[in-house]
């Protein structure tokens, strides 16, 4: 030693996951010592010093001894925050100061990948260099990371990129971010491909075939790109298989780069092999379908395990069809002189079977509707089930479901058997079916006993158990306990949580005493949240949403909250959480929140029609609507991220023969980083002619503050300023009324609404209800201007009768009170009928009619009645409704009717019935909708003969009797209401 009095002794960690080790003897010098003072250098440590002292259980005052000290050691490193820890010693005075050197661990932050145009995309580049959030970070994985860049790089046609990369490291947060800065270089083309082997083919057909060509050749060779040659094998296989070669085999051979034309060339191996065909005898079936049910084709190759199971699978399909006792079997033609193989399958179908009777029996405990509604096998019901759903997988499965119903009740010796009676009561296509349900002995928890969990912790895991004494016993109850269990542990940060289940059977008869033994293990806390990604996006905003805080238990339920919240917002393309040093056995952790923003601009467009009895044309003749088309195209502009605050700004247009639109709108989500609120500006300019009488020109702006009161309850604000000039030559109306009517509208109206969802799904709704109430009030503010009270309130319920058969009802109200000596605007009336309110109507010609024209004119108030009967009709995705709507729009309030009969021809307060039948086809975007309805008493009226100049003139016919037709059909998308 150079100093007199020091003794320095080493205790080396070496390299991820080596022992702790300690050199010379020359620290046994202090053993026995009394510990004068612990340091740790460097003084900044990736711990705090409670957790140090916590972690080498080691003070002043303690003697130190061999034992103590590598335990210390052996903690610190299994901390998982050091890659090297020394231990040395100094005399202080009688006793010793122990010093602990140590080399902190780094952890993989943020990884970035620049330089390289798409594809590939920057997820791909950075998954490549299999560097995970939150891992231990060393230098020596860099050039692993490199050669898996290089290998992608390749793949999409870069083959003389260059890679240089960049660490940044933050002692404070033991963070390491990698940058690989790329050139990459020019991105090769395809050239020829080059086939080899066995074809079978031209070499045109596949060039074709592999889409690499640009406009036939005409514009050369496509970018090098490894997905596209993936996809020409694909292509290639699938047209070899259309040529019955379905044994064919495609190999990427080699791709070879050369460097002077920038070009790669791909080599395919191909053997195209003999042709199979495969025949059907008995029976025919498509070739799409043999394709599907033939596992050969999948496979691409023929031997004995798969022909049986095609032929299971022809079995299965013919029973689903009714013929429950067909019969498939297969033989193999001896190959021909050129290889083709020749594969019959034979189909013995039998006769066709209907199911017309499923019963059951013996069952006590539970009775017949909560067993039936868990079988999948279903009596013949027409038009639906014509022949009923029976088939042995069928029947097999339905005796598994009671079974899993009973044992999960502690029926622990229940029973299934089918019976299948062929020919029932006398007529030979009939099955009868009968399902005998032996229970047995019901089971109960007679003890439970609970080990191994913190006294402070009884009552609230106690709470989530089930499998309590004198409760049914099930594996499925003690596995619902598990999970329960565990999923509190791991979501209250304690991730090593375990827990064993034993069963006993006690002394007393059908008695279970059951032992649950949990290990909680190490809790681990919050330390804090590490975010990072953030370029445009306000750091606040992200911090409000966090679900976890320093301090905390370390929650996976919370981390997840964090990225359902953080995606809410929409302006993230990705959001990864994860635990640094997630297997380090320390207490607080580091919780690394890494996002990426989504692009800012996005571009939409949209195609559709409008086709029933809608608005439009230029003539007098008819005025109750008249059958039309109109195309519709739309193009949306969004901008999302504004000031960094989620804030989004779009901009619509849509164009029709009936309504050009143009729309703005500004949307503050989660408005003062509050969840519950959400702030609207928007602004419209619309044409429309939706509304036979008049064309409109509308400019409208309004704000709207929303507020998510609770789950299902949802309020709205609104301030709204309207402006509405109506093309006084489009008027259809009585001459002497156009110059009060085509007055310019204005409107500034405050308005709020009530929205209380409770619908079990919004699309198609089964069971629940749905509220909705809307007040207004128009201020008066100039000569023009108007004044109004407007109330407008919706009830909707759906009840289910049976499995997959529903009752809904709608009522809906509707209530303008003027408030001025002048009368309400034509555009501020309202406006029904079609689809959605009374199907007995074409669209918005219900209520009173101009006494001249016949055209309508709206209504100061609404009331509308409509129910439905839902139920099923073909399969499992074709519906039926049969519908009753009823109700009108009025002149006014006082003159709301529930009178069927029209009085006269100038006579429209009553109420007009409408009954119908309706088809739904379930898609993925709601159900396809066509609804007829026929309407008894639809309205008679007057209308006018003739051009606008002969009515201006007086001249043309006028009292001409018209009518709405008693037939009505409606087409759209979504149910009804």
């Amino acid at each position: 030693m150079n100093q007199p009095g020091l003794w320095t002794a080493l205790l080396t960690c070496l390299l991820a996951g080596a022992a702790p080790m300690w050199g010379n003897d020359d620290l046994s010098a202090f053993y026995g010592k009394t510990i004068d003072s612990i340091r740790f250098e460097p003084e900044k440590q990736p711990l705090t010093k409670e957790q140090l002292a916590l972690l080498i259980s080691l003070k002043p005052g303690d003697t130190l001894s061999e034992v103590p000290l590598s335990k210390a050691i052996e903690r610190l490193w299994t901390s998982g925050r050091y890659v090297d820890i020394v231990a040395e010693g100094e005399a202080k005075g009688a006793g010793v100061q122990v010093t602990f050197v140590t080399t902190a661990a780094f952890f993989v932050s943020r990884v970035t990948v620049e330089g390289v145009p798409e594809p590939p995309n920057p997820a791909q580049l950075t998954n490549a260099t299999k560097l995970g959030l939150g891992d231990p970070f060393d230098d020596s994985l860099l050039p692993g990371a490199e050669t898996s860049l290089q290998e992608v790089l390749r793949n999409n046609g870069f083959y003389v990129a260059t890679i240089r990369h960049e660490t940044a490291s933050r002692p404070e947060t033991e963070e390491t971010d990698i940058r690989f800065y790329i050139d990459p270089g020019p991105r090769a083309k395809l050239a020829r491909p080059i086939f080899e082997g066995e074809p079978a083919m031209s070499e045109k057909k596949l060039i074709r075939l592999t889409n690499f060509q640009r406009w036939y050749g005409l514009r050369g060779w496509k970018d090098m790109d490894g997905r596209r040659i993936q996809r020409a094998v694909e292509k290639m296989r699938d047209a070899y298989l259309k040529t019955e070669h379905l044994q064919a085999t495609i190999r990427i051979a080699s791709v070879d780069y050369d460097p002077k034309s920038v070009t790669v060339t791909p080599h395919f191996l191909i053997h195209a092999g003999p042709s199979v065909f495969v025949k059907t005898e008995g029976a025919k079936i498509s070739k799409g379908q043999l394709r599907r049910l033939l596992p050969i084709y999948q496979e691409r190759t023929v031997d004995r395990e798969l022909l049986l199971e095609g032929q299971m699978n022809l079995e299965r399909y013919f029973e689903a069809q009714g013929f429950y006792d067909a019969k498939v079997t297969y033989s193999l033609a001896d190959p021909t002189p050129d290889g083709a193989q020749t594969i019959q399958f034979r189909i013995q179908k039998g006769r066709r079977y209907r199911l017309v009777h499923l019963a059951l029996s013996g069952n006590k405990y539970f009775d017949q509707q909560t067993i039936r509604e868990r079988l999948q096998m279903m009596p013949a019901r027409f038009p639906r089930y014509r022949r009923g759903q029976f088939s042995q997988n069928l029947m097999e499965q339905d005796e598994a479901s009671i079974l899993d119903l009973y044992r999960s009740n502690g029926f622990r010796d229940a029973e299934v058997k089918a019976i299948v009676e062929r020919g029932y009561k006398g007529k030979a296509t009939d099955l009868g079916v009968s399902l005998d349900i032996t229970e047995g002995s019901q089971w109960f928890v007679t003890d439970l006993e609970l080990t191994g969990v913190d006294l402070q912790l009884l009552d609230v895991i106690k709470a989530f158990l089930s499998s309590t004494p004198g409760q049914p016993y099930s594996v499925s109850s003690v596995a619902a306990d598990r999970d329960n269990v565990l999923n509190w542990y791991f979501n209250n940060g304690y991730p090593d949580a375990t827990f064993d289940a034993s069963v006993v059977v006690a002394d007393e008869p059908n008695r279970i005493k059951l032992k649950y033994a949990v290990t909680e293990g190490r809790r681990n806390f919050v330390r804090d949240i590490l975010v990072s990604g953030l370029k445009a996006t306000r750091p606040d905003l992200v911090n409000h949403r966090l679900a976890v805080a320093p301090g905390q238990p370390l929650s996976q339920g919370s981390i997840v909250e964090t990225q359902r919240r953080l995606y809410d917002l929409g302006i993230f393309a990705k959001v990864d959480v994860a635990v640094q040093n997630p297997d380090g056995r320390e207490r607080d952790k580091y919780v690394l929140l890494q996002v990426e923003e989504a692009k800012k601009y996005s571009l939409n467009l949209g195609f559709g029609a409008e086709f029933g009895r809608i608005g439009g044309g230029s003539s007098f003749d008819a005025p109750a609507g008249a059958s039309g088309f109109s195309p519709r195209g739309q193009i949306g502009l969004t901008r999302s991220n504004i000031f960094g605050l989620a804030h989004t700004a779009s901009a619509t247009i849509r164009v029709s023969s009936i309504q050009q639109r143009l729309l703005a709108s500004y949307l503050a989500p989660q408005f003062l980083g509050n969840e519950n609120f959400n702030l609207t500006f928007s602004s419209l300019v619309d044409r429309s002619r939706d509304v036979r009488t008049y064309t409109s020109n509308r400019s409208e702006s309004s704000v709207q503050l929303g507020q998510k009161v609770s789950r299902g309850i949802t309020m709205q604000y609104r301030a709204t300023a309207r402006f509405v000039f109506i093309d006084k030559n489009s008027l259809r109306i009585d001459p002497t009324l156009i110059p009060i009517y085509s007055q310019p509208v204005k409107t500034i109206a405050a308005s709020a609404s009530f929205i209380q969802d409770h619908r079990d799904d919004p699309l198609d709704a089964r069971r629940g209800f749905y509220n909705t109430l809307d007040a207004g009030y128009a201020v008066p503010f100039s000569a023009t201007s108007t004044n109004y009270f407007r109330l407008v309130a919706k009830n909707s319920t759906y009840h289910p009768l049976r499995r997959e058969v529903v009752i809904a009802r709608t009522t809906s109200f509707g209530w303008l009170h003027n408030l001025d000596n002048e009368p309400v605007p034509l555009p501020e009336n309202f406006y029904a009928g079609g689809a959605s309110t009374h199907r007995g109507f074409p669209d918005n010609q219900a209520g009173p009619r101009d006494l001249v024209t016949g055209y309508p004119i709206g209504g100061a108030a609404f009331l509308f009645f409509q129910h439905e009967l839902r139920f099923p009709l073909i399969g499992t995705n074709v519906s039926g409704v049969l519908f009753h709507d009823m109700g009108n729009v009025f002149s006014s309030f006082d003159e709301i009717s529930f009178r069927f009969r029209q009085k006269n021809q100038q006579d429209f307060d009553y109420t007009v019935q409408a009954m119908g039948f309706g088809f739904r086809i379930k898609t993925p975007v709601g159900p396809l909708r066509l609804d007829l309805a026929y309407a008894p008493n639809t309205p008679k009226f007057v209308g006018f003969s003739g051009s606008r100049d002969d009515l201006i003139n007086g001249t043309g016919q006028y009292n001409v009797p018209q009518r709405v037709s008693r037939f009505q059909w409606h087409f759209s998308i979504g149910q009804a209401f």
